[in-house]
């Protein structure tokens, strides 16, 4: 797979004193200690799991080399192959990762139930803020960023549907920032689940 890979906003993260990382076209993560490196978790993409043969063809030609991930890609792709875990977050409670399959999928798993929730899109069910996938996360939190030009364009488009009780949280910061303002870090809980 040396020819194979992607470009991840986050393949390594940490909790507490654990580091861990995947690359895009593996389906495990792996921990990193002083001395080795072991997998500690496995995803399972079931069906949708790659066959090991796509990875197989190799040259040492650059253009051709180039041709066959082309190929191997577009095989991926249109056989509707899971791909890609990337940007793993990880609190005490929950881990955060995407993958492709078809388009981006959004999963959180909790660690105290064993349940999944695999989501194509993210929404804030509570202020109507625009959510963004996690970049980072604290011990009880995920991290991400929006860009306040974002948060301004999209309650230009809600301002209308929604009651302004629903608002009032958005309202109060539209009203307080500009689009040529610094990003904004939000610090989010998942729901029970």
């Amino acid at each position: 797979m040396k020819n194979f890979h992607l470009e991840s906003r986050n393949i390594f993260f940490r909790l507490n004193n654990q580091v861990s990382f995947i690359m895009p076209f593996n389906d495990t993560i792996y921990s990193i200690a002083y001395d080795s490196i072991f997998p500690r978790f496995y995803i399972d993409f079931g069906e949708n799991k790659i066959p090991f043969d796509i990875f197989q063809k190799t040259s040492s030609d650059y253009l051709e080399q180039a041709q066959l991930r082309k190929k191997a890609l577009t095989e991926i792709s249109k056989d509707n192959f899971a791909f890609n875990a990337n940007n793993f977050s990880e609190t005490n409670y929950s881990i955060f990762f995407q993958f492709r399959h078809l388009l981006s999928s959004h999963v959180f798993y909790s660690k105290s139930t064993d349940k999944i929730v695999i989501a194509k899109n993210l929404i804030n069910d509570i202020d109507h803020i625009p959510y963004t996938p996690p970049i980072a996360a604290t011990d009880s939190e995920f991290v991400s960023i929006i860009e306040p030009a974002d948060i301004i364009e999209h309650y230009k488009k809600i301002k209308n549907k929604y009651p302004e009780s629903e608002l009032k949280t958005i309202k109060q910061l539209v009203d307080s920032i500009t689009e040529f303002d610094n990003p904004i870090l939000v610090f989010a809980k998942t729901k029970p689940f």
